[in-house]
């Protein structure tokens, strides 16, 4: 068993051009990243997340970032408006935008209607002559 995941191990770095030394190390140091508890960074990138997370679904889903980060900056939350955005965009936050109204006729026009001369009832025998 164990010979076979080194066989495979050892293909995969071939396919990949790799030493399967290096492959084996880049498993080890995965492993212990993994272990490794959460620095500080990530904590506080964790809390704002879950602040611009709030903020967005407390209005509805309407508020871009720089609005966000307008509601942040206001609780003492000190954070830049680009590193909101990063945040939004990362984590798939898309806003809902309003219907807009499509005008398609003009309904407070003073045009009188033209009166109808021929009721539609004529024929035409040559061009420019009814």
């Amino acid at each position: 068993m164990a010979s076979e995941k080194a066989n495979s191990v050892v293909e995969t770095a071939r396919s990949l051009g790799l030493k399967p030394a290096l492959l084996y190390h880049w498993k080890k140091n995965y492993a212990d990243r993994r272990r490794r508890p959460k620095n500080q960074n990530r904590i506080e990138n964790e809390k704002l997340l879950i602040e611009i997370d709030q903020a967005f679904i407390q209005n509805r889903c309407e508020y871009r970032s720089a609005k966000i980060y307008r509601e942040l900056r206001a609780v003492n939350n000190g954070c830049s408006e680009n590193r909101v955005s990063r945040f939004m965009h990362l984590n798939c936050f898309v806003t809902v935008d309003k219907k807009k109204l499509c005008v398609t006729t003009n309904l407070k026009q003073n045009l009188l209607i033209w009166p109808n001369i021929w009721n539609r009832n004529f024929s035409v025998f040559a061009s420019g002559k009814v």
